[in-house]
Parts: C-alpha cells; sequence; structure tokens
C-alpha cells in the first residue's frame, strides 16, 4: 500500500475511534489482530483493551502529532486527553481533565490494521489523576 493510503488510512482509522465508530472500523481492522502480542478478534479487541479503556475515559479523544510510514508500518505519537470517569490503571477519578502521550505500532495486511503495539505515558496519567501531597 502507499504511504498517501496508509496516511488515509490512519486518518480514517482515528476518526473512527473518536467517533466511536464501531461499524466503520470493521472495513479498517482486520477481523483477527494481534493487539501487544495477544491475538484477538476485532470484537475482542473493541470490548476488551478498547472497551475497558474507553469505559474509564469515555470522552478520550487522540490526536496525531506524528506519524511515519515505512512500508506496512505506521508509528505514531498521539495526544490523548479525556476525563476519567471509572477507575483507570488502579486510580479513582477525580473529575480532572487528562492528556497523556500515546504511542502506536500498526501493521497493516490486505488493507487492514492486523497487528497493534501500543504504549502510553501512565506516569503522566499518575501524577495528572494523584492527590495534591498536603503542604508540608
Amino acid at each position: 500500500m502507499r504511504a498517501d493510503k496508509l496516511r488515509a488510512l490512519l486518518d480514517h482509522y482515528v476518526w473512527c475511534l473518536n467517533n466511536r465508530s464501531v461499524d466503520e472500523l470493521a472495513a479498517i481492522v482486520a477481523d483477527e489482530l494481534n493487539h501487544n502480542g495477544q491475538t484477538m478478534t476485532r470484537q475482542q479487541w473493541w470490548e476488551g483493551p478498547v472497551g475497558e479503556h474507553l469505559a474509564a475515559v469515555p470522552d478520550q479523544t487522540w490526536t496525531i502529532v506524528d506519524a511515519v510510514i515505512a512500508g506496512d508500518r505506521i508509528a505514531v505519537r498521539y495526544a490523548d486527553s479525556g476525563t476519567p470517569t471509572g477507575r483507570w490503571i488502579g486510580l479513582e477519578p477525580t473529575g480532572t481533565r487528562i492528556s497523556f502521550r500515546e504511542y502506536v505500532f500498526y501493521t497493516v495486511i490486505d488493507g487492514r490494521i492486523a497487528d497493534v503495539w501500543s504504549v502510553f505515558d501512565s506516569e503522566s496519567v499518575r501524577r495528572q489523576l494523584s492527590p495534591e501531597p498536603p503542604p508540608a
């Protein structure tokens, strides 16, 4: 797939995530994929890693900061933001809107995302959600 087509696929993928368009994701995410080394169906991926995350941060948005495309791979640095309303990464929600970076590598096979490796700056999230220490 050409780099411009992969960029268009990435842009549409992010649009689908931000608009929670599960039906449209079916056209660009493989029926079976690997997420951080675990094989799952697209539905398991949406209900598992993505769904659990969105249950805790239902208004999360992804914004592409950088994208590098090489062959069938896409590397992305996202600026994410949202307000956790449920327990997430071991922390209770505080009503605080957070922002953090996420780094993801995608492999595209036959025009669909088939492999996802992702990490996010959980330490930044912890700092933003942790209660302020009492004054000394």
